[in-house]
């Protein structure tokens, strides 16, 4: 039986990917000073949904696949 890719959970982890990148290329530094480092701030804490999006797309394909059991 051959195995069904869903697009939009490809998508959804490609995108999850990405942003976990922009995690770690993220400059910290920044204060409250101006409107453009408050923006950059406010993004940077958008990207922090990255981790459990990942987590769950795969949590639900590990839920979808079926386990056997061996001797049972």
């Amino acid at each position: 039986m051959a195995k069904q890719r869903i697009p939009y959970f490809d998508f959804l982890r490609g995108a999850a990917i990405l942003m976990v990148v922009a995690i770690h290329t993220f400059d910290g530094s920044l204060a409250f000073d101006s409107p453009a480092s408050c923006a950059a701030i406010a993004v940077r804490q958008l990207l922090n949904c990255a981790v459990p999006v990942f987590l769950a797309v795969s949590g639900f394909f590990l839920s979808r696949k079926l386990l056997v059991t061996r001797g049972g």
